[in-house]
């Protein structure tokens, strides 16, 4: 007999995420904004994330491994959970909200009613209902009245919904009832107020909600049944009266046909609604998609109505609602709770908590490597430019007259110029980068960031192809730059940061020159190992082995320098070690280990979790934490060659005298003086074109952290420069945004220009995101970062309308690199498409969630 040894238990493993505050957990970040926590939760922790909200645990699951699990490979671990509970409140015990044999019995018993066959047979319902609403249109815009979409769609899918399916006519109770459907909404999604923690039988206001709400659809459930009792008409009410328990051979008690009626009336009609709403909201933005439809429809249809025969026939049409729905589910939630213990991942799911699906949508989880290619997709299409919400600024004045007709031949360009930000030219072999901290998140790093300085000279290559502003056609009268212009604080970066943008030959890389010493030849499978067959982390997710990528991506690049003027603003990443930690005057232990000889390249997945949480923290400005990490880690480094071209700066290195190395179109400093290098202070203003201003701020927290700050000396000198100038339109630049300061400064800002009226707007970076923002009296613009998809610049128009009021126009370009890939092509401008290609693809990027966005904060006037 031979004795075996039972292997040792596999220690139980934590998914990463946020830790939130005692007893609330996250439950305030999902309470503020739900789409935008959770989209940051996958970007941030991976596609498995665990956190508290409240009393309850859930993980976010959007692997699509992990989500097969949960709904397919072991369904029958979990169950509709708590989430459900609450649809329960209103809708009873239907199909939303039941699991097991009692959900599989009721599902078949009213399926007929819903395959294609019948489907079609309802036609003609949705086009007499569609005339309908069109007709009472027409009377609204004889009259010039508005039309509330939402509530049109509502009704339309409510009268379509309740005449195809229960033979009932609702539609004298519609708009009654759009008022109880929000209240449904309000009554099924708990917001963790404390109201809906008392008990039900109080009389509070969600209670008396609860009870309106089934007074009116009870009424709704009799008077379809006592329809059908008399006339014997309609699919679904038919099928549910004749329904009979699969076991018990007994029919359906008055109960389960109540609550499969609610549970068609509430589930049915809204989410039907809200997807027609964002499909034509979505139509409406794009001219192009629209034109399309128009002729396929006039093609097919020939002006007639939609039936049975011809709707197949509407194929665009079809792709342009799946692509709505893909962008915009209705329903983007699917949560579940685990009976017993499970794995997802390879995290530990522990019996009780919640597994939640998020639907990809917007920030989709792209499942496999996808092409970047020039060629048509089946998609909606977005217009090279759109003028679409209007961001009309008040000229100086308490009060502006309103604007008059006409203005568009009467305007003049006071300001035309690009605004470049977050270019994040990164020495990729940098000994102080955390590339490790991928372990927890795999956003935590980029495949395509040693092509960053290419991608950076494409983009200089497409300012300068520009012929003007495309809506003014004035010439362009400079760029500025809104910080983290470099990624880590070393003169190698900010030489080739100078260079790209003034023009040159850049080399970029450092220490033994021509051999890569980072993380992509290390055999850890953590990282894209291009060159190599290794089949590592990204590998699997589709990404391409190109032999010779990193030797061409440190081989020599030339850059034209920009044909314009440009000027520069601070960033925190400019200045920081790691974009957080204080500088220490370029000296102490980081700048020894910047241009030292050793580099950390893995780290165990509880000390990258500890390290996230004390970044994210800012509570080590000094990186203590961080430095004990890199002294207790040495013999998990490798050797590298020192180089003290990775060197870390001050301000005074880096700003100050001109250089005439880096001269290129001027000026002399790019907005800094000998001044700024004399006192440190890294704030200017300088002379846009006559009658406008433009104001550099540093917004960057020099004792050590991401988020931005501002001292009492630069907003005196801010209110100074202000109040010198009020006969001047005045343009503010910063690194980071009026929502990312840490001490309140962005709020003194916000003050402060609102006072001035004179500000027309305020431009930045930092969140590596699209938004504008309407502060009373003047717009705040942020731009998205370019080491990420679609790697965009933006334009913007400042004119004169003569008639007491300005306008914004705002346009986003994109780099010069080639849409289309070639993995054999690594020369200058193939490596700059493959940029393209990589970035679109990075796991975690979290891209279009943040840099699209809507149509309002790209393309704007």
């Amino acid at each position: 007999m031979t004795a075996t040894t039972p292997a040792a238990p596999r220690a139980a493993t934590t998914a990463p995420g946020p830790k939130g505050v005692p007893l609330l957990g996250s439950l305030g970040s999902w309470r503020r904004n739900t789409a935008e926590f959770l989209l940051g939760l996958q970007r941030d922790y991976g596609e498995v994330v665990r956190m508290r909200l409240g009393p309850m645990t859930v993980h976010q699951v959007t692997g699509p491994e992990a989500v097969h699990q949960v709904l397919v490979k072991n369904h029958g671990n979990y169950v509709r959970g708590p989430l459900y509970e609450q649809f329960g409140v209103v809708m009873g015990k239907g199909l939303l909200t039941s699991d097991g044999e009692y959900w599989r019995g009721h599902r078949r018993a009213v399926q007929p009613a819903f395959q294609k066959n019948a489907v079609l047979g309802i036609v003609p319902n949705i086009v007499r209902a569609t005339e309908e609403m069109l007709d009472e249109w027409d009377g609204k815009a004889a009259r010039g009245e508005p039309v509330d979409l939402m509530t049109e769609m509502l009704r339309l899918t409510l009268v379509t919904l309740s005449r195809s399916l229960f033979a009932y006519d609702i539609k004298p109770s519609s708009r009654v009832l759009k008022q109880i459907v929000d209240d449904v909404v309000e009554v099924m999604f708990r917001r963790g107020t404390a109201s809906e923690m008392l008990p039900s039988w109080l009389p509070t206001d969600r209670k008396r909600k609860i009870d309106r709400i089934h007074q009116v659809f009870d009424k709704v459930v009799a008077d379809v049944r006592e329809t059908y009792a008399r006339t014997g008409d309609g699919s679904l009410i038919s099928l549910m009266e004749q329904a009979v328990d699969p076991v018990t051979g007994e029919p359906w008690t008055d109960q389960e046909i109540r609550d499969e009626l609610l549970t068609i009336y509430l589930a049915g009609h809204e989410t039907t609604a809200v997807s027609l709403c964002w499909t034509l909201l979505s139509i409406a933005n794009h001219p192009p998609v629209q034109e399309e439809l128009d002729g396929e429809i006039g093609r097919v249809l020939g002006g007639g109505p939609p039936d049975a025969e011809n709707t197949d026939a509407l194929t665009y049409t079809k792709m342009v609602v799946d692509e709505s729905l893909r962008m915009h589910p209705p329903i983007w939630i699917f949560p579940r709770a685990a009976v017993g213990p499970d794995t997802l991942g390879g995290y530990d799911i522990e019996a009780g908590s919640s597994a939640s699906r998020r639907r990809p949508g917007l920030g989709r989880h792209h499942a496999g490597y996808g092409r970047h290619t020039a060629r048509p997709r089946p998609r909606l299409r977005l217009p090279a430019a759109r003028r679409g919400s209007r961001l009309e600024a008040p000229s100086r004045g308490p009060r502006s007259p309103p604007p008059a007709r006409g203005r568009e031949d009467r305007r003049t360009a006071l300001a035309s110029f690009v605004q470049l930000t977050d270019l994040h030219l990164t020495d990729v072999q940098h000994p102080v980068r955390t590339e490790y901290l991928r372990v927890r998140a795999a956003g935590a790093w980029r495949p395509q960031e040693a092509l960053t300085v290419l991608a950076a000279v494409a983009l200089v290559e497409r300012v300068n192809a520009l012929r003007g502003g495309p809506v003014t056609g004035a010439d362009l009268g400079f760029v500025m730059t809104t910080g983290d212009n470099t990624d880590n604080n070393n003169k190698a970066e900010l030489d080739w940061f100078l260079r790209t943008m003034s023009g040159g030959r850049i080399t970029p890389d450092t220490g033994e020159p021509g051999r890569y010493e980072g993380v992509q030849d290390s055999g850890l499978p953590l990282y894209w190992h291009p060159d190599a067959a290794l089949r590592d982390a990204d590998k699997q997710r589709g990404f391409p082995r190109v032999e010779g990528y990193l030797a061409a991506a440190l081989r020599p690049v030339n850059s034209p320098g920009l044909r314009v003027p440009w000027y520069s603003t601070v960033g925190n990443h400019d200045d920081l070690p790691s974009g957080c930690f204080a500088n220490g005057n370029a000296s102490g232990f980081l700048a020894d280990f910047a241009v030292g000889g050793r580099k950390l390249l893995s780290l165990p997945v509880s000390d990258a979790n500890a390290l996230e949480a004390v970044l994210k923290k800012g509570d080590d400005p000094r990186g203590s934490h961080f430095t004990d990490l890199l002294r207790r880690e040495t013999r998990r480094m490798r050797r590298v060659t020192p180089d003290p071209a990775r060197a870390p700066f001050t301000g005074r290195v880096r700003r100050g005298a001109p250089r005439p190395a880096y001269a290129g179109a001027g000026p002399a400093g790019h907005g800094y003086t000998r001044e700024n290098a004399d006192t440190g202070n890294l704030y200017y203003s300088f002379r846009v074109s006559d009658g406008v201003l433009g104001i550099s701020l540093d917004t960057t927290d020099r004792g050590g952290h991401f988020a931005g700050s501002i001292g009492a000396a630069q907003l005196g000198w801010l209110r100074r420069t202000l109040a010198a100038h009020q006969d001047d339109h005045v343009i503010v630049f910063s690194h980071h945004n009026s929502w990312t300061f840490d001490d309140g400064g962005g709020d003194r800002i916000l003050a402060l220009l609102k006072g001035s009226r004179n500000v027309v707007a305020w431009i930045n970076g930092h969140s590596h995101r699209n938004a504008i923002l309407a502060h009373d009296t003047f717009w705040e613009i942020s731009t998205a970062s370019h080491v990420e998809f679609p790697q965009l610049a933006r334009v913007v128009e400042l004119t004169d309308n003569h008639d007491g009021t300005l306008s914004l126009f705002t346009t986003l370009i994109e780099s010069a690199a080639p849409h289309r890939t070639d993995y054999t092509d690594l020369s200058q401008t193939g490596l700059a498409a493959l940029y393209r290609e990589l970035s679109l693809n990075a796991p975690g990027a979290g891209r279009t969630s943040r840099v699209l966005r809507t149509p309002g904060t790209r393309n704007s006037c």
